[in-house]
């Protein structure tokens, strides 16, 4: 079935360049766009989108608000962000609120649509120049600094994987046919061997140890 997306964006320019990208393909069923949260909320009135695409917003509006009110309306809702920002921690941050890919402005047409694309299908997209600082260690906590073999069980392993892959919990328990429950507490065994305390730096737990091969 043809995807709908939603671009978030104040400026006319990004808004028209970015649906003469997308649209160009028949898989893409159309493009919808919000300039504000209020306009966000409206559209998710009307309908669901297969991918919502934020990028160059405008004070008053933050990143950090549209994505709070994003999730907010549509929590499972799958989001790349195309941002001006490349410092490492903004990144981190942003993949806090539940972002999936994460693109500079520097990235050109075809890393747009492989990220589109990638995500809608429910996996991760980095571009280069993010992924590259995503895995540079010396960023990070010294807590997982070190990214050597650790005692997960194989059940353990698995489920990281698909946690970094960006599957929820209730996604994982359909795919492994186990229970909510029993995911819920491999998560936090997880978290406390890995001593990791959020899902992002478990991705990059994951994508340092090859669990995750993010495609760039």
């Amino acid at each position: 079935m043809p995807a709908r997306i939603l671009h978030i964006s104040g400026n006319l320019l990004s808004r028209v360049g970015m649906a003469s990208i997308i649209t160009e393909d028949a898989a893409i069923e159309g493009i919808d766009h919000a300039r504000t949260v209020e306009e966000l909320k409206e559209k998710f009135t009307a309908g669901t989108y297969a991918l919502v695409i934020v990028s160059d917003l405008f004070a008053p509006v933050s990143e950090q608000d549209v994505l709070a009110h994003l999730k907010a309306v549509s929590p499972d809702q799958r989001v790349l962000m195309i941002s001006e920002t490349d410092d490492a921690r903004a990144v981190l941050a942003k993949l806090e609120q539940g972002v999936d890919g994460y693109l500079t402005r520097e990235c050109d047409r075809n890393e747009i649509i492989h990220a589109v694309y990638a995500i809608i299908k429910g996996e991760r997209f980095y571009c280069n120049k993010v992924l590259n600082i995503l895995v540079d260690r010396h960023i990070f906590k010294d807590d997982i600094e070190d990214c050597s073999a650790t005692n997960l069980t194989q059940r353990e392993t698995d489920i990281t994987r698909l946690i970094a892959e960006g599957k929820s919990s209730k996604e994982i328990a359909s795919l492994l046919n186990i229970s909510l429950h029993t995911v819920q507490t491999h998560r936090k065994n997880i978290m406390r061997k890995l001593n990791v305390n959020s899902a992002s730096e478990l991705t990059l737990y994951a994508v340092n140890t090859g669990l995750l091969q993010v495609r760039r």
